[in-house]
């Protein structure tokens, strides 16, 4: 797992397999940054193929420590089929901001992470669209859930 880290953002690219062999590391990591007074943390799912119940506990507790301090977790890059697969199937985009356009982050500073600027991931993938830090569909979303979550299944 690689990790950028600047200010109170990080950015944690994942493995192709978070499962029980490497969820104790990732938890860990994620768990040293909250320490660290991250309140942001975007989760690289690029090269993530798998995942199981020990991968998905990790997320789901980083979420709720995040939440608590008033922070964030986002999935980003979440393309290969089985885990978008996975995370539809678990209503995990109620849960944690599943971004689909990495350039809408919420933190300034992952421009220098290039989520958003010129370096490595819009590189990558070359992006050329203007920065939008805003993240409205993410924010929206988890007011809505929150403020009906009783609700949520009567839609």
């Amino acid at each position: 797992m690689r990790v950028e880290k600047e200010k109170s953002c990080a950015l944690v690219r994942l493995p192709s397999f978070v499962d029980m062999t490497n969820a104790g590391e990732l938890k860990q990591v994620l768990g040293r940054l909250l320490e660290e007074g991250c309140s942001v943390l975007a989760l690289d799912c690029d090269v993530l193929q798998r995942i199981d119940s020990a991968g998905l506990s990790c997320l789901l507790v980083t979420q709720k420590r995040l939440k608590e301090q008033g922070g964030e977790l986002k999935l980003v890059n979440v393309g290969h089929p089985f885990v978008r697969q996975l995370f539809d199937r678990l209503s995990l985009q109620h849960v944690i901001c599943i971004e689909e356009n990495p350039l809408k982050l919420k933190c300034q500073e992952f421009n220098f992470m290039g989520l958003g600027g010129p370096g490595l991931l819009a590189q990558s993938r070359q992006v050329d669209r203007p920065v939008n830090m805003e993240m409205e569909g993410c924010m929206q979303a988890t007011k809505l859930q929150q403020g009906s979550s009783g609700e949520a299944g009567n839609k």
